[in-house]
């Protein structure tokens, strides 16, 4: 994490900054290596004034550090994307839900499985024990989570197009309609920057909406979030400590 100092508008910006493993010992221990690193990485035609700081001195912010926004949603660096312009992120929090809407998802999940295995296989509300109406309720308390509480503030909320197809998901069957649901459910959790499919509700609806990624620029976050920590836990999982804002360092 880089702290880099525009000369001329004397403005900060925190940076989040990709090394590649095969220098990733020589950008530890040769503070000029790194000046240099970063400075490429900032700016590759080098034509831009700045300075650059490591507020934390030089150590890693490794894949998988957990981070907290607003002192609620919690979610874990995977990787890079847009050559190191955006990070990969995916949900930690845990989507809380009574026991009843706990066990009717694993007869959603139970019923998709099977019917993965065996294409012939043809819905029952009897037997399978899952109904349109009980999934169009589901669909609403998805929804609401979304719309308050802490995964109101996931980003690339996708509230906005479920909210708009709420209509279109009602027409599609109980069987396509579990579908949704369970790309619905997995975007709360640590597969949603896959995002969801929703072209089963409308063809032109998107292939991945959601998809959790965040600007490498942490004044970017600074437009959606009062707060972002890291996490630190120790082996156990038992105790943690929280790191400073590190929006106050820009």
């Amino acid at each position: 994490m880089t702290n880099e100092k525009k000369k001329k508008a004397s403005q900060k910006e925190l940076t989040l900054v990709p090394i590649d493993l095969l220098v990733a010992d020589k950008f530890l221990n040769d503070e000029n290596f790194a000046i240099d690193y970063v400075r490429n990485f900032v700016d590759p035609a080098g034509k831009k004034e700045f300075s650059i700081q490591f507020p934390w001195g030089i150590k890693p912010i490794k894949i998988k550090t957990i981070f907290e926004v607003d002192n609620g949603l919690r979610f874990a660096l995977n990787g890079k994307s847009s050559g190191g312009k955006k990070v990969l992120i995916s949900l930690c929090s845990p989507l809380l839900l009574d026991s009843t809407k706990e066990q009717y998802i694993k007869r959603l999940e139970s019923f998709c499985e099977k019917k993965k295995n065996n294409t012939q296989l043809a819905y029952s509300e009897k037997y399978d024990k899952f109904s349109s109406t009980e999934n169009i309720e589901l669909y609403d308390i998805l929804i609401e989570k979304l719309r308050n509480g802490i995964f109101s503030k996931r980003p690339s909320n996708p509230l906005e197009t479920l909210e708009k197809l709420r209509d279109k998901f009602i027409s599609l069957s109980a069987e396509e309609q579990a579908k949704v649901l369970l790309q619905f459910i997995a975007s709360f959790g640590r597969t949603s920057g896959a995002g969801i499919n929703l072209t089963p509700v409308d063809k032109t609806a998107p292939k991945s909406a959601g998809i959790t990624d965040l600007s490498s620029n942490l004044s970017n976050w600074k437009k959606s979030f009062q707060s972002v920590r890291i996490i630190y836990s120790d082996a156990s999982g038992l105790h943690e400590t929280k790191s400073i804002n590190l929006l106050d360092l820009i």
